[in-house]
């Protein structure tokens, strides 16, 4: 547990207190008292406790007079700004996450598939089956997230980056630990059904192809990710998560030979032939 102390001319002391037997706290927990000055972070941690009660001593002159007494119950993995208002006098104020307004980014995939005929004498049926998984895997966002970010899954799938390394808004690439799971847990929590969604869709269709040809489809995948700021304490960086996807297939293209194939779909014939996936 963090604390900063934002008051104004004051130097503080923090101490956890225990919360067993019902009783209002046992003092102090050995070893778990620290002194914060004016607009400084300290922190105090014992995962042997869950949960804690908090103290918070004003530091002046050869006093220590109490300005928050241990009545509330705090989470460990909770930070607080020591604070203080008319209204309420000193509390503890619970660190948020503070994200900016998320911007949606596009990107179009798409996704190869040939067929081989020119050996057939008969018309024949093909099934193609298409996955986000992949369309995913040949994202250029992925590819360029991947490799500067700090990836993050939800349910074994990826969700999305945080931070990276030449980052524009500020960010790091070397959040914290406390930070990146404050980051985690907080989009699990909201994204965690339209990920899932994401990750299962695929499209399907039968097409009747004539012999003698070579045919190319493409399936086209609109992905959207959400894109933003996070910041939490002294920390920021950027992120990036899946938003959506949609996905169509094209009608099929019929070519007498490779010759005939415009360079893209040609180098992408000449790749999956090497892979020995054309159809």
């Amino acid at each position: 547990m963090r604390f900063k102390n934002v008051l104004t001319g004051a130097n503080i002391r923090v101490g956890f207190y225990k919360t067993t037997d019902g009783k209002p706290y046992l003092g102090t927990i050995p070893g778990m008292e620290i002194d914060i000055n004016e607009g400084n972070i300290g922190e105090l941690r014992d995962d042997s406790y869950p949960t804690v009660k908090v103290r918070v001593w004003k530091k002046e002159g050869i006093g220590l007079p109490v300005i928050i007494e241990p009545g509330t119950i705090y989470n460990m993995t909770d930070d607080f700004y020591v604070n203080w208002s008319s209204d309420k006098g000193h509390f503890l104020q619970k660190v948020e996450l503070k994200p900016t307004r998320e911007k949606i980014e596009e990107e179009n995939v798409r996704v190869y598939y040939f067929f081989d005929l020119r050996n057939f004498n008969e018309t024949v049926k093909r099934t193609i089956k298409t996955t986000f998984q992949t369309a995913f895997s040949q994202s250029s966002s992925f590819s360029k997230s991947h490799s500067e970010s700090s990836e993050f899954s939800i349910n074994g799938k990826i969700g999305g980056w945080i931070g990276g390394k030449d980052d524009p808004a500020g960010g790091s690439a070397e959040v914290s630990a406390g930070f990146k799971s404050k980051i985690e847990d907080s989009f699990t929590q909201k994204y965690e059904n339209s990920i899932t969604r994401i990750w299962s869709q695929s499209i399907e269709d039968e097409y009747t192809l004539k012999p003698g040809k070579i045919y190319a489809l493409t399936s086209v995948w609109n992905i959207k990710y959400a894109t933003g700021v996070i910041e939490y304490f002294n920390e920021k960086t950027s992120y990036k998560i899946l938003d959506s996807s949609e996905s169509k297939l094209t009608e099929p293209v019929a070519y007498d030979n490779v010759s005939q194939m415009d360079d893209k779909t040609r180098k992408m014939y000449e790749e999956q032939l090497k892979l020995n996936t054309v159809l």
